[in-house]
């Protein structure tokens, strides 16, 4: 009975710790994504991709696809999803590129193409740079 109820404690406690830890590095992910810095700017590193976010964490910039210049509106959901909408000439929004985004690092993020999409193809990585603070 003594040896069931402290292999008992032992588990609780190594549960208990890998929950913690689950937390903080979730905490850390959600710290890095560019919609939790405002007032910064993201270039992409072939420099194809750049926007900026503004005080609510919005992301603005353009996208250049073969010669084109696309201005688009970049937004993370509530997780590490990420949306790049195509800013159309009447001033609507159109979804283009849906990404996953590993946020690893506060001047640096991996964004990976999660669906078949517009301009990118499914599993391509595209790796953001912050360029000021």
């Amino acid at each position: 009975m003594r040896k069931a109820k402290w292999v008992c404690v032992v588990v609780l406690n190594v549960v208990l710790v890998l929950v913690l830890l689950i937390v903080l590095y979730t905490k850390q992910q959600f710290a890095n994504r560019p919609v939790n810095q405002p007032f910064t700017k993201w270039v992409s590193e072939d420099e194809t991709i750049v926007f900026e976010t503004d005080a609510n964490g919005a992301g603005c910039g353009t996208m250049v696809i073969q010669d084109e210049i696309l201005d688009i509106r970049f937004a993370t959901g509530l997780d590490r999803d990420i949306g790049v909408y195509v800013i159309t000439e009447d001033g609507r929004t159109e979804l283009v590129e849906m990404w996953v985004g590993r946020f690893n690092k506060a001047d640096r993020f991996i964004a990976v193409v999660s669906d078949e999409t517009t301009y990118f193809k499914k599993g391509d990585r595209i790796t953001f740079h912050r360029v000021n603070k």
